[in-house]
């Protein structure tokens, strides 16, 4: 059996091997107990070993479909030949089938905690149908997923409605308009890879060779796909060997939720078709440790910031720790903050207003995290206060 999903507190592989929340560790280590400890440390060395080890549990999930990982199919999304298939278009060539094909897959929970990073690795393959594909996929993070409708390209359920709220990156292969069964992607950015966080735009990059496999083949043509999020809330993705995202911020809050795939074929898309299908899933996961510094929320939003934006961080249990913020790679300082019970506001108000259509960036360090981020002002035309009429001088009768 290949498909394991683990999150133990300690097992052996080998002899020489340990593993420990799904991390190999050096031989040293030996059991004691149910404890592991290298034998240099001693008992007491070994009770503070354990303790900074178990700060951040790591949990592993990997399956290569050759049995079925005890996970959620909806709609058309299916587990055959040892792959998943979030659709088939073999249904509509042997008429057992028809469009639309909406298919989605929610893989069993790895974690109970809030996720704080996590690197996943899978194959794809988006081939067949047409020569133009329709209409990509999307790998997901969310602790809101619906149970009985199956989400989208997009990570939405309808056109432009129903998604979820967790973090969504979306592989989508064409330039739907509205009425067109587009699943959410603003005009323009596709085909590219999407990420949403809340339902909202984030980021878009165009990407103009999803498609991994020709039209009319039902033979699967397998890239390798790595997305990798980090602590201080960077992303990365690549995609067959192509390096998309580097290192790119985005407002990540940490959440408990489960992972899984979504793609979409439309009705309205007979003439713009291709199969989605995912094998070889592995995803290793770091947790927040409970009692320490997790971020609540972020604000402005990383689309259509106001001029006028007021950047606020919340954070819990904060505590003590020291913390500094540069805004725009400019000096670090002392943000301002307040507390309430277990949970502190971090602000500052920019100088001025800010200019319409720029992007800013914030980096904040919360005692031995940092967070990245950056939004961008709405591009809109601001009225100068000069411009105001004396109220005694317009006529409102």
């Amino acid at each position: 059996m290949k498909t394991k999903s683990e999150n133990p507190t300690a097992s052996s592989d080998s002899a020489s091997l340990v593993r420990i929340a799904g991390t190999t560790t050096h031989p040293l280590l030996t059991r004691f107990g149910k404890f592991i400890f290298p034998t240099c440390l001693g008992l007491v060395g070994a009770v503070l070993f354990l303790s900074a080890l178990l700060s951040a549990t790591a949990a592993n999930f990997n399956s290569d479909f050759s049995v079925d990982p005890a996970g959620l199919p909806l709609g058309k999304a299916k587990i055959e030949g040892g792959i998943l298939k979030l659709n088939d278009l073999q249904e509509l060539i042997d008429m057992t089938g028809n469009l639309p094909m909406f298919g989605s897959y929610i893989l069993p929970q790895i974690d109970t905690e809030k996720v704080a990073s996590f690197t996943a690795t899978f194959k794809a393959s988006i081939h067949g149908g047409t020569e133009q594909a329709a209409q990509g996929f999307c790998f997901v993070l969310a602790n809101d997923l619906d149970q009985s409708t199956p989400f989208r390209e997009g990570g939405a359920t309808g056109e432009g409605t129903g998604f979820t709220t967790g973090l969504v990156i979306s592989f989508d292969t064409v330039d739907n308009l509205a009425g067109f069964g587009a699943n959410g992607n603003d005009p323009g950015d596709a085909p590219g890879i999407i990420v949403r966080i809340g339902g909202t735009r984030v980021i878009a990059k165009k990407y103009t060779s999803l498609r991994t496999g020709p039209a009319n083949d039902q033979t699967a043509h397998f890239v390798p796909v790595e997305i990798t999020l980090d602590p201080d809330g960077t992303l990365d993705v690549t995609y067959n060997g192509v390096k998309i995202y580097d290192n790119v911020p985005i407002p990540y809050i940490p959440l408990a939720g489960t992972f899984g795939f979504g793609a979409g074929t439309a009705e309205l898309t007979a003439a713009i078709r291709a199969n989605h299908w995912i094998d070889d899933v592995n995803i290793t996961t770091t947790t927040v440790t409970p009692g320490s510094p997790t971020l609540l929320a972020i604000s402005p939003p990383t689309q259509g910031a106001r001029p006028d934006a007021v950047v606020e961080i919340q954070i819990e249990d904060l505590g003590s720790v020291a913390l500094s913020m540069t805004f725009d790679n400019g000096t670090a300082f002392a943000p301002t903050k307040t507390t309430a019970g277990n949970i502190t506001t971090v602000s500052y108000d920019p100088p001025g207003t800010l200019t319409p259509g720029s992007t800013h960036s914030v980096k904040l360090n919360y005692g031995t995290k940092t967070l990245n981020y950056s939004f961008t002002v709405i591009n809109a035309t601001i009225i100068p206060a000069s411009f105001a009429t004396a109220a005694n001088t317009v006529d409102t009768g």
